[in-house]
């Protein structure tokens, strides 16, 4: 989160840390309903990245940019609005992942519980500041490089 709020409010100048509990809820609404209708679990956690993340912001983007709203107010009503969306992706307030293959389980087999979910989380904390240290870096953005 700190990656994220460094990165965005500096270069954009466009308040997005309200908006990433929403990317979590709708990715998390796809990734579980995906995976309980038995898609691949990589595949589901994909799906919630890019169909979750991205939709949430099109809508957030399209609210301040084409209707002029503030950034704060329309991430509030993206929010908002799309949490009933969130029910019905899911066809029921909760779903169960038991006993269910997860991101986790190919660790969880050889590590425990507790150790899978610690890797799993490592591995995606350093894929995320590899990809953002390229895009710095490629689009001369990166705070370290001084021109």
């Amino acid at each position: 989160m700190t990656i994220g709020v460094f990165y965005h409010l500096p270069h954009f100048k466009f308040c997005r840390f309200i908006r990433r509990r929403k990317y979590n809820h709708r990715g998390a609404a796809i990734a579980a309903t995906c995976i309980y209708l038995g898609f691949n679990p990589f595949i589901a956690t994909l799906l919630a990245l890019w169909g979750g993340g991205m939709l949430a912001g099109l809508a957030t983007g399209l609210l301040h940019t084409q209707l002029k709203i503030p950034a704060l107010l329309a991430g509030i009503l993206t929010m908002i609005g799309l949490y009933s969306v969130n029910l019905r992706i899911m066809g029921r307030a909760n779903i169960s992942l038991l006993r269910l293959n997860t991101i986790y389980t190919p660790f969880q087999q050889n590590l425990g519980l507790t150790k899978a979910v610690i890797i799993t989380g490592f591995l995606a904390v350093l894929t995320i500041i590899g990809l953002l240290y390229w895009f710095w870096h490629r689009n001369r953005l990166c705070p370290a490089s001084h021109r």
